[in-house]
């Protein structure tokens, strides 16, 4: 996996970034735009993701094949009052959700899209929005060299929304199109 990595890795020497950027722990993936990452944050890769958990593959794979959010462990310590199947247990969600997602996300592709449109289709009175932002991947939202200009707006503008609101029923839910902070 490690050779497999550092073939593709560019112009990048740095180990932890290989297996991070250009195959996500073996998965094929990458967890970021590379492009994005400020050189303190590049270099504290392995602190800053640590080991791989290697319970999570069998897990998303069994999501995948369900196509849904399901439980990983049903038993004992409270995880028998989750739900089998999340999105259709969607309904209980009392609280506004905002589903961000990089355009570049190389992890999970167009999931939050795909989860946006699920819940607004199933559960219409659902206050969800979804916002993609431009030449990001899946984590650099948030620790992206330019996360505070570019993302973090989005989420303040999102919280600021819905804290002005009278009711959920009042506040506006949609799909924000790329670059901008509006709704479409």
């Amino acid at each position: 996996m490690f050779a497999l990595a550092s073939l593709s890795a560019g112009d990048c020497d740095d180990p932890t970034c290989h297996i991070l950027h250009n195959s996500a722990w073996g998965t094929g993936a990458s967890l970021y735009v590379h492009e994005n990452l400020h050189e303190t944050t590049h270099n504290r890769l392995a602190e800053l993701f640590g080991a791989a958990p290697t319970w999570i593959g069998p897990h998303l794979r069994r999501m995948e094949l369900a196509h849904t959010a399901m439980p990983w462990n049903t038993a004992g310590q409270g995880y028998d009052q989750l739900p089998e199947n999340a999105l259709d247990s969607a309904d209980r969600i009392d609280c506004p959700v905002l589903l961000l997602s990089g355009s570049d996300n190389k992890t999970f592709h167009d999931s939050n899209e795909l989860c946006y449109d699920v819940l607004s289709s199933r559960h219409p009175g659902l206050d969800v929005r979804y916002v993609e932002i431009p030449g990001y991947g899946h984590v650099d939202p948030f620790i992206g060299r330019g996360a505070a200009l570019d993302v973090f707006g989005h989420i303040i503008d999102f919280l600021d929304e819905r804290s002005a609101a009278p009711s959920r029923e009042g506040v506006h839910a949609g799909r924000v199109s790329e670059g901008s902070r509006s709704s479409r």
